[in-house]
């Protein structure tokens, strides 16, 4: 492992049973609606922001960002599942939504791989590990054993319960 993480992608989704309305020629005749499963202000938003400006000028429409934050993702993927499937409801996904929270919480009504068709892969995002210089390491496989050796004395910080990062360190 070269000390690299591959952190979470972002995708356009759309509710699975889309209509036929991309074959209409009047589509898109008003505004369309992204879901963020996340926060404001956060590195989803962020790309919804810049995507929205993007396609907004691409289809000549409105693009309506709408966050859905809270629990790991799955509140906005609950909405996002219950639009109607006629092409005006987009979800902003990544893997945390869109696959390990699946896994994470076995419970969640809505399985996303099933619920939504993917439309595009929209930003793949990089991890790194770092660590404090005083750390007695200098690669990956050095800190896997010296954080065997001392239990308890490491700590580490990722997005949430449901992120790539937190289940690579896990």
């Amino acid at each position: 492992m070269s000390g690299r993480l591959r952190n979470s992608f972002l995708a356009l989704l759309l509710p699975a049973a889309v209509a036929s309305a991309f074959a209409a020629d009047e589509y898109p005749n008003r505004p369309i609606r992204m879901i963020v499963p996340f926060a404001p202000g956060g590195a989803s938003d962020f790309v919804a922001r810049i995507v929205e400006l993007k396609l907004a000028k691409q289809l000549g429409q409105t693009v309506v960002i709408e966050n859905r934050a809270g629990a790991s993702g799955y509140l906005g993927i609950e909405v996002a599942s219950q639009a109607t499937p006629d092409g005006y409801t987009l979800l902003l996904g990544n893997i945390g939504t869109m696959a390990i929270n699946d896994a994470v919480f076995p419970k969640f009504k809505v399985k996303p791989l099933d619920a939504f068709t993917a439309v595009t892969q929209v930003v793949d995002v990089p991890g790194c590990v770092a660590v404090h210089p005083s750390l007695p390491v200098s690669n990956v496989k050095e800190l896997i054993a010296y954080a065997k050796e001392s239990p308890g004395k490491l700590n580490y910080s990722t997005a949430d319960a449901g992120s790539n990062t937190r289940l690579a360190f896990e």
